[in-house]
């Protein structure tokens, strides 16, 4: 940066970004680098993406009025409502399906409305 006012102000605001105790990825304009990410994990060590695939057997065939009970497995059933709901969103837009967890037998419900 070759500019003294650039230089300031990006160190202002990391300044106040570590003030904020939040994490941040900044590249200036020459490519120098101020990272404070803490690497990203899976909950409980399971890879990436295994939750949405558990789900999608149970879920993706369903039409309209469908109703599917599916159980917690080795995952959080909060989780998995969440994983299940966001991809009927995205599948069939907001609002297409209702959901309900059953503590007691630790299962998530799907009812497809659109």
């Amino acid at each position: 940066m070759t500019s003294n006012i650039k230089v300031r102000t990006l160190q202002q605001a990391i300044n106040m970004l570590d003030a904020l105790k939040v994490q941040y990825k900044i590249i200036d304009e020459d490519g120098n680098v101020y990272d404070k990410m803490k690497e990203r994990q899976a909950k409980k060590g399971l890879p990436r993406g295994d939750r949405r695939k558990y789900v999608l057997q149970f879920i993706e065939s369903m039409d309209i009025g469908d109703v599917v009970e599916f159980p917690a497995g080795p995952y959080e059933i909060e989780e998995l409502r969440s994983n299940a709901v966001s991809w009927f969103n995205g599948t069939y837009g907001a609002g297409s399906c209702t959901s309900s967890i059953d503590r007691k037998k630790n299962t998530c419900e799907i009812l497809r409305i659109i």
